[in-house]
């Protein structure tokens, strides 16, 4: 049986286990930031195309504790949404406080929904300003209270 390098094989393991996910997470990423549609209506509602999903401290948008690369969810239905950063929710319109828009440095926009009960604000990271418009539209049309940014986007 021929000797084996312990540094070599360290080497593989290093790039099987780490880099490789890592390469398939950013080229997935690139791919949802291209996509050409923004949103889909199915039977079930309107399945909305997201980046990522992040949870993070309401009212600073930017102190992320936790996110959702691979499989994040936003699925705006008659009487509520359905989100997942990672186990599904389902909350109604009217258990919203305020949707909120937040410009990132790397291109995408996040769309913040804040509820009373929660001291994380849900974000869905859309590809671009206008999936931001249209999904804030589209809360406010359910009576959902936009904040002045949002506002903002809308009159842009």
């Amino acid at each position: 049986m021929p000797d084996t390098d312990p540094l070599g094989l360290a080497v593989v393991l290093l790039l099987v286990v780490s880099i490789l996910p890592l390469i398939g997470t950013v080229a997935l990423v690139i791919r949802r930031v291209r996509a050409s549609t923004t949103a889909s209506t199915k039977a079930d509602g309107i399945h909305v195309t997201l980046v990522a999903s992040q949870a993070a401290i309401k009212g600073v948008p930017w102190l992320a504790w936790v996110f959702n690369l691979w499989t994040p969810k936003l699925v705006l239905h008659l009487d509520g949404i359905e989100y997942r950063i990672f186990l599904p929710r389902r909350r109604a319109y009217a258990e919203i406080a305020q949707v909120d828009y937040v410009r990132s440095a790397i291109g995408t926009s996040h769309v913040v929904v804040d509820f009373p009960d929660n001291r994380w604000s849900f974000l869905a990271w859309v590809p671009d300003r206008n999936a931001a418009r249209d999904l804030i539209r589209r809360f406010r049309d359910e009576g959902c209270a936009i904040s002045p940014r949002a506002a903002g986007l809308l009159r842009a």
